[in-house]
C-alpha cells in the first residue's frame, strides 16, 4: 500500500482551501428591495416579477421581501435593506439620505371608499369635513391629510371592516389593492363603494439607501429598457 506524504496532503488541503475562498469572495451580495404587500399578495408576485427581469439585466440577484411600511425607512437608512421599490416622490423628506430613481416604478390612481357617504371627490380638501381611516405607515396620508381627523389600522382588511363598522367615514387607498381585495374578500363588506373622481393620481418610485448610486443608475436604465420593450408592460396587464 501506497503512503501519501504529508507535505502532498498539505498542499492538496491548501489548494482546496484557495479554491473556496475564492468562490466565497467571488459570490455577489444579495440586493434586498422592500415592499408593504405581503408576500402572498398577487401584486408581490408581479413585483417579484419585474424584479427578476431587472435582476437578469444588471447580473444582479434581488430579493423582495415584505416590511411594514413605518418600518422601511429606519431599515433603509441602517442599510439592512438596499431599496425600497415604491413610494411617493414626497417621502424624500422622510428620506433625506436617499437616492431616488428619476424614472417611475408605477403610477397609481387613489380613491375615497365610503359605506354611508356618497360625495364628488375634489381633492384632499373634500375629505377634511370627515374621519378617515388609514393604514399605518402609508406616507401619502401622512402628507395629504395632517389636518384630517385619523384613525390608524394595521392591515387593509382591518380599514374596511373599520370603515363597515362605522368608527370611520372614508378610507383612502389605491385602487390595484382595494377594489382586488372587494372582489375577492369573504368578509361582509357590502354597502361600500368607491368614490369618484379619483382623490390624487401619483408615481411612485424606488428609493436606494444612501452610497448605492451606481447600483440605482444600472436600475433604473434597466427599468426604463423593460418599459422601452414592452415587457414592463406586460407584467403590469396582469394586475
Amino acid at each position: 500500500m501506497k503512503t501519501v506524504c504529508i507535505s502532498t496532503i498539505h498542499s492538496m488541503l491548501i489548494w482546496l482551501a484557495l479554491i473556496l475562498f475564492s468562490s466565497v469572495s467571488n459570490a455577489k451580495e444579495e440586493i434586498v428591495f422592500s415592499t408593504s404587500l405581503s408576500e402572498d399578495h398577487e401584486v408581490f408576485a408581479l413585483a417579484e416579477e419585474m424584479l427578476k427581469v431587472i435582476s437578469s439585466r444588471i447580473g444582479e440577484q434581488i430579493k423582495l421581501i415584505s416590511i411594514p411600511g413605518k418600518r422601511s425607512a429606519l431599515l433603509l437608512k441602517n442599510h439592512q435593506i438596499h431599496a425600497e421599490l415604491a413610494r411617493i416622490s414626497e417621502y424624500a423628506k422622510k428620506v433625506p439620505f436617499a437616492i431616488k430613481v428619476s424614472e417611475p416604478v408605477i403610477e397609481l390612481s387613489r380613491y375615497v371608499y365610503s359605506i354611508d357617504h356618497d360625495f364628488a371627490v375634489k381633492g384632499w380638501a373634500s375629505l377634511k369635513p370627515y374621519h378617515a381611516v388609514t393604514v399605518r405607515g402609508s406616507w401619502i396620508i401622512n402628507i395629504y391629510m395632517k389636518e384630517h381627523r385619523i384613525s390608524k389600522v394595521d392591515s387593509m382588511s382591518s380599514a374596511f371592516q373599520f370603515l363597515k363598522s362605522g368608527r370611520a367615514d372614508v378610507f383612502v387607498s389605491n385602487s390595484i389593492l382595494a377594489d382586488k381585495f372587494l372582489a375577492e374578500t369573504e368578509l361582509e363588506l357590502s354597502g361600500i363603494v368607491r368614490l369618484e373622481p379619483a382623490v390624487h393620481l401619483s408615481k411612485e418610485f424606488t428609493f436606494f439607501a444612501e452610497g448605492y448610486i451606481d447600483l440605482a443608475a444600472r436600475y433604473e436604465a434597466a427599468l426604463r429598457s423593460m418599459k422601452d420593450d414592452g415587457s414592463y408592460q406586460a407584467i403590469l396587464a396582469k394586475m
